[in-house]
């Protein structure tokens, strides 16, 4: 009796989808985090340069 319960509820358990959106999402949010994380380095040297190169013609121009 017991153990044809708990076999109901484990059957039920892996039928059940509900929730499953939440992790995919989660999931995805991990991966965008890990995406930006690894490209901040890069781009912040691109960055930084870019900015380099605008203030090295700016003071060239002025007086």
């Amino acid at each position: 009796m017991i153990f044809t319960n708990i076999r109901g509820h484990f059957g039920r358990f892996l039928r059940d989808e509900t929730g499953l959106a939440a992790v995919e999402y989660a999931v995805m949010a991990v991966i965008v985090v890990g995406v930006i994380v690894a490209a901040r380095v890069p781009l912040q040297s691109a960055v930084d340069t870019a900015f380099g190169d605008v203030k090295a013609a700016v003071e060239a121009i002025t007086p």
